[in-house]
Order: C-alpha cells, then structure tokens, then sequence
C-alpha cells in the first residue's frame, strides 16, 4: 500500500529534485564564494534552505497526484499496469494528498518569505500549484502550450532557490553591490541560476516530446491534442533534435562561461564531452531509430539520466 503512495508522488523524481538543489547550494553557490577569495558566506541559513526544498518537493508531489487525477482514463490505456488513482488509490484520496502537499508547500514558502522580510519571494509557491492543476485539467490536451507550461515549472526550480539565496546576499551586501572583481559572487550567482534554469527547460521540454510521442495512442481516442496528434511522430522527433543540438550548443556556451570562474576547463570539457555530450548524441541516434512505445519510453529515461549527468558538472565544480 505504501509503495503506491510512492508511486503516485514519483518519489524518484522528488529525490531529484531535492539532490539537485543541494547539489547547487553546496557545489556552485557555497564553492564559488569559497573561490571569491572575498571572504563572502552564504547568508540563507541551512535550517530554512531544507524547509526551501522540503516545500519545493511537496508542491510537486501535489503536481503528480493531480495529474494523474486527470489522467485515469488515457492511463487505463498507456500503461494500464502503472496506474494507481482509481485502482489503487481512490480519487477522493488522491485530491485531499494534492490539496494537503500544496497547501503545506505554499506554508512553507510564505514562511520564508516572511523570513526574508519580502513577500514578492512566495510567488512561485503561489502560482505553482494553480499552474500544476490548470496544466493538468486543460493545457496537458493542448499543443506545445502543456509542454511548454511543464518545461517552465522545471525551469522555477533553480530560481526559486537562486531567489532565496541571491536575495538573502543582497540583503547582506547590498553596500558592495557595484563591485565588479573576478570571482565576485554577486556577478557569477545570477548567472549559474540562469544556466541552470535554461538546462533545466531544455531537458523538461524534450523530455516532455518524448512522452507524448509514447502516449499518443491513448492521447487520440481521449481528443487530447499534443504535438504528435497533431504534426506527428515525424516532425516532432525532428523538433527533439532541432533542440537537443541547441542544448549542446548551450552546454559549451556555458562551459566558457565557467572558464571565467575555474582553471579547471579542461576537466570540464573533458566530462561533458564523454558523459552529457555523448548521452544527447546517442539520444538522438535512438530517436531517430526509434519505432514502438517501448523505444520512446527508453528515451524518456535516457533523458532522465542526461539530467543526473548534468549535475556531475556542478559536483566536480565543487571538488576542483
């Protein structure tokens, strides 16, 4: 019973998310201040940074149980064997876990907010779940608009934290504001936050394709609108490698970037050519190859784990 919980909240991919905002935190933002030689800290404390990311995960978790809320009948036929509200999990329960996860993350997010004496912090708790069931009662149906609604909440991630550990800096250093020195973490923090919001994008969005083009037969006979209903399975595999190419463009644009803040790019370079690199490459090999269900539910996880390398990058930031 208790293994259903965990599957209707996609505990993996909670744990993810929690990873990756510490990963951030004690890899990218508490190294790059350490390497400032500036004698700058982190001003959020570590207290309210695990009740950022404990909020972060709940109001997803309320995000996955609702879409499945809505997903029943097309579920009932994509994967019968994997779906849970309805057959393992009443529909009255499943709404009281979303209202009751979103509810406790939005707390929580307010009570950070009013930590940091600026409400205006709380607004990605606020939209966020109306956006989670608005995406998954309507714009889930609807072409590039679901997707890319989807694609934008996973781009929030890394920003809502840059918002909490960004704003409390300014409001430590807000006198030195101006100082435009090599290594300043006021300069490099925005702009990992920005990196990895984009990454974070890119990844979701295509990711996204891949599970629409695996569930469209289901997608047809309940008149849900997706891309590959629409343009088809062709021309949106030629969409996923139109984007996958940008997100390597996008991985040594941000590789130079680093270079400005390290010696160690040849480290850098070394490991995103042999690992992320190499796993977009061979993702679009199999694309384009790919023919069944079982093919682009492959390339689902495929993505997934380009994800995981992606934070490989910022651990051996940390080490070097």
């Amino acid at each position: 019973m208790v293994m259903n919980y965990l599957k209707l909240i996609r505990w993996t991919n909670l744990v993810i998310i929690a990873l990756l905002m510490a990963i951030v935190r004690l890899f990218i933002f508490e190294k790059g201040l350490q390497n400032s030689g500036l004698l700058f800290n982190l001003q959020f404390p570590e207290s309210s940074f695990w009740i950022l990311v404990a909020s972060v995960v709940l109001i997803a978790a309320g995000g996955n149980v609702v879409n499945d809320i809505y997903d029943q009948e097309i579920d009932s036929i994509n994967k019968p064997d994997k779906k849970i509200v309805g057959k393992h999990i009443s529909e009255t329960m499943a709404w009281v876990l979303f209202f009751l996860f979103s509810l406790s993350g939005v707390g929580m997010g307010y009570y950070l907010a009013l930590e940091a004496n600026d409400t205006s912090f709380t607004l990605f708790h606020l939209f966020t779940p109306l956006l989670l069931w608005i995406y998954a009662a309507q714009l889930k149906k609807s072409p590039v608009i679901g997707n890319l609604a989807i694609a934008v909440l996973a781009a929030c991630v890394p920003l809502v934290q840059l918002t909490f550990e960004y704003g409390s800096m300014l409001f430590t250093y807000h006198d030195i504001l101006d100082i435009d020195v090599y290594g300043n973490p006021l300069l490099f923090m925005p702009e990992w936050g920005l990196y990895l919001a984009v990454f974070a994008f890119l990844s979701t969005l295509i990711r996204e394709l891949i599970k629409d083009i695996e569930d469209v037969e289901g997608d047809k006979k309940y008149g849900a609108r997706t891309l590959p209903v629409i343009i088809g399975i062709v021309d949106v595999k030629k969409v996923v490698v139109i984007l996958s190419m940008f997100f390597i463009a996008l991985l040594y644009l941000a590789l130079f970037q680093l270079s400005i803040f390290s010696k160690n790019t040849i480290v850098y370079f070394a490991y995103q050519s042999l690992s992320i690199a190499l796993l977009v490459g061979s993702a679009m090999l199999k694309l384009v190859k790919a023919n069944d269900k079982k093919d682009f539910e492959m390339l689902s996880k495929l993505w997934k784990l380009i994800m995981l390398a992606g934070f490989g990058t910022c651990v051996i930031y940390g080490f070097l």
